[in-house]
């Protein structure tokens, strides 16, 4: 473990290795089925050795969910509070990469356009690499209305010519009502996650 955050080394096939610094703990896992099994045998492990066994009959359900979620969405690795996380650093969020490509009918530049006009997408901090923008809309969990906010950051892939990139999407769930305490939270678990997706560089063959 690094003394401030960590490094998460990305060697993921379908595009270039590169690196990012993230919280403490955070994890970076490719969407392959046996690192699916590898996490819940490793939550199997630590609730058992807590005597949690209805825990873990909840959350192996859950893990195969959250993986299947993303798959949907055409990610290919997610980022995600590891065991070691410290708890002031347990965000309820994932980050999800995914590749977006051009279309004859769907080119990138015209997605980033869109995005720029009707989202409000701008640099990321100092970054020349990243475009971000945020979407919020409500919705019904476990019964309970929320409201989810979206951080999309997008970054060409090298040597595309702009017609790959990489897209990282983070999703935090909060209540309807919040309080000054828990926007403060939030706020700073997204400073947390822009700070780490400024770090991200392609590591050069």
């Amino acid at each position: 473990m690094m003394s401030l955050r960590d490094e998460l080394l990305g060697r993921v096939s379908s595009i270039p290795a590169f690196r990012m610094i993230g919280p403490p703990g955070w994890e970076l896992h490719e969407m392959a089925p046996d690192v699916e099994q590898r996490l819940v045998a490793r939550a199997r492990e630590r609730l058992m050795a807590a005597h949690q066994p209805v825990l873990f009959a909840r959350l192996g359900p859950l893990v195969a969910e959250a993986f299947a979620s993303a798959r949907a969405q055409g990610a290919i690795f997610m980022i995600m509070p590891g065991a070691e996380t410290p708890p002031g650093l347990l965000a309820p969020v994932t980050i999800l990469g995914s590749l977006q490509r051009s279309t004859p009918s769907a080119p990138l530049d015209a997605r980033v356009a869109e995005a720029i006009e009707h989202h409000g997408a701008r640099a990321l901090g100092d970054s020349r690499h990243f475009l971000r923008w945020e979407h919020r809309k409500r919705a019904r969990i476990d019964g309970d209305e929320a409201e989810t906010r979206t951080l999309v950051y997008l970054t060409p892939l090298p040597g595309t010519g702009r017609s790959s990139a990489l897209q990282l999407t983070a999703t935090l769930v909060q209540p309807i009502e919040t309080d000054a305490e828990m926007d403060a939270r939030i706020a700073d678990w997204i400073a947390m996650i822009d700070a780490s997706v400024a770090t991200f560089a392609w590591v050069r063959p």
